[in-house]
């Protein structure tokens, strides 16, 4: 993995994407120059590019959906071609710095085999946490019934499953969001997550740590 290696985050909202994000940033992986603000739904930060961000709003709306009413992958297909000149320009714009870096938006889960072809040298990293921590989650901070958060769920499943499938197994690594929050399994779990980020073991775990449990 070169200097200019690409690290995408996936998983569904909700799931521990915007965790992953920050340690990954503190670790040396550029993850975005101007992110998504903090709010009442993340107090602690979303860790989100916002070029990255709103070139997925683009893609989305252009295919006649959301984040929450996902498009058919034939629409979205459609929003890249007519997208592509973007998305090759926002790639190489972030390849200038010649660094680790990558980007986290769960919509990239949706649109994230349009990114392929420019990215030379991806690792993926899959977030999952369990099901009715995440439906509860999404039905406390947006409302709506159960079953659209489940179902939702499971389309951001299979989709980022498809995505995972065009990946060499070996450039993928999935990291459980319940086992950060283990007292024994989270030191384990981070320092697995940053060395296969930057393809050997990293130190200061002890530092990163200190974002799942700032006591420490």
């Amino acid at each position: 993995m070169n200097m200019r290696s690409q690290v995408i985050v996936l998983g569904m909202h909700r799931s521990g994407t915007s965790l992953i994000a920050s340690i990954l940033h503190l670790s040396g992986i550029s993850m975005g120059k101007e992110f998504l603000r903090p709010d009442n739904g993340n107090p602690g930060g979303y860790f989100e590019d916002l070029e990255f961000l709103n070139l997925n709003k683009t893609i989305l709306t252009q295919a006649e959906g959301t984040w929450r009413k996902p498009p058919s992958k034939e629409r979205i297909s459609i929003s890249g071609s007519k997208n592509k000149k973007y998305i090759k320009e926002l790639v190489f714009k972030r390849m200038q710095n010649n660094q680790k870096w990558g980007w986290k938006d769960p919509r990239t889960s949706l649109t994230g085999e349009l990114f392929l072809e420019f990215l030379p040298d991806i690792k993926l990293i899959h977030v999952i946490r369990d099901e009715n921590a995440i439906i509860n989650s999404l039905a406390k901070l947006h409302g709506g019934q159960e079953e659209e958060w489940k179902n939702l769920n499971i389309l951001y499943l299979q989709r980022i499953e498809e995505f995972k499938d065009k990946i060499s197994p070996q450039f993928v690594h999935v990291v459980t969001y319940e086992n950060l929050l283990n007292n024994k399994l989270a030191p384990i779990e981070v320092e697995k997550l940053v060395t296969f980020a930057h393809s050997r073991p990293r130190t200061k775990v002890d530092t990163w740590l200190r974002l799942i449990n700032p006591n420490k």
